[in-house]
This record gives structure tokens, C-alpha cells and sequence, in this order.
């Protein structure tokens, strides 16, 4: 199935699930909403990829590369990331050992501080690794600079693809 006929059949509401899509040339491909729970999208090229509200979960993106795409409101519950290059360029795991930390303690507390709320069992704002970092009362009141890479941890955060930091002693 090449692009055109794979954005055909998202928008006719084909169901995708579990379709084999490794190494699929998807990028810049126009994929909102698209059925996708369990694909296999290793090594697929994604970059500027629409995937907005597009379910996602449990689908095996090992390698791919998501450079530039938009998964906004996407479902990644149970989706495997490693190796796989972010939105916002950078690999997953770099993302994790990298960004997280440093965007935990951009509000001024330390890891060790944040973590000790509980907050890594959140189920809502009040209680979100976000919300104990900066400790404001919503999303809009974090730093504007900063509110793109907040947005992207609550997304991979809530579908539990954050691990809690491990604090050096």
C-alpha cells in the first residue's frame, strides 16, 4: 500500500489495526484519525506526518521517525518508542535521559523534590509531574517557551511511556 492509497483508505475509515507498515514511506502523509492500534511502523518514515487523534496504541514504532509530526491528541498507550525520533527531533531515549530531567527541573525544584509528591501515579493536573514542577493551577499558566515540550510529556506521560526518573543519591 503506498501513501496515497493509505491516506484513501484512512479517510474512508479503513481499520488498520495490526497492519504491517515497517519501513512505509509515510512522511508528510495526512493520517488524522487513522485506526493504527497494534501497527507495526518499525522504521517507518513519518516526519510532518499528520496523526492527530490517531490511535496509535500498542503499535510498534521502533525506529521510526516522527521528526516534524503532529500526534496531538493521539492515543500512544501501550505504543514502543525505542529508537524512534520525536516530533521534536530527538530519539526517545534521548528524550527521556536528556529532556525529562531538565524540563522537571525547569520550575526550580529538583527531581528528588517532585518525585516525592507521588505525583508519577497521576491521574489528574493537580497531581502531574507538570503541575509539581512549575506549581501553577493549569497547563496555561507554565511557561510559554516551554509549553510545547510540557504538552508532549503529558502526552507521553498519561499513555505511561515516561518512566520516573532514577534519583542519584
Amino acid at each position: 500500500m503506498n501513501k496515497l492509497e493509505l491516506e484513501i483508505a484512512v479517510k474512508n475509515g479503513a481499520d488498520l489495526r495490526g497492519a504491517d507498515l515497517r519501513g512505509a514511506d509515510l512522511n508528510w502523509a495526512d493520517l488524522r484519525g487513522a485506526g493504527l492500534r497494534g501497527a507495526d511502523l518499525r522504521g517507518a518514515g513519518l516526519r510532518g506526518a499528520d496523526l492527530r487523534g490517531a490511535s496509535l496504541g500498542g503499535a510498534d514504532l521502533r525506529g521510526a521517525d516522527l521528526g516534524g509530526a503532529n500526534f496531538n491528541w493521539a492515543d500512544l498507550v501501550g505504543a514502543t518508542l525505542t529508537n524512534c525520533i520525536l516530533p521534536t527531533g530527538e530519539t526517545f531515549e534521548d528524550y527521556i535521559n536528556l529532556v525529562v530531567p531538565e524540563l522537571l527541573k525547569a520550575g526550580g525544584k529538583s527531581i528528588k523534590e517532585i518525585i516525592a509528591t507521588g505525583c508519577w501515579k497521576c491521574n489528574s493536573w493537580n497531581n502531574c509531574p507538570m503541575h509539581e514542577a512549575f506549581d501553577v493551577c493549569s497547563f496555561l499558566d507554565t511557561p510559554i517557551l516551554l509549553r510545547p515540550r510540557i504538552e508532549q510529556f503529558i502526552q507521553l506521560f498519561d499513555a505511561g511511556l515516561i518512566p520516573c526518573p532514577k534519583i542519584e543519591e
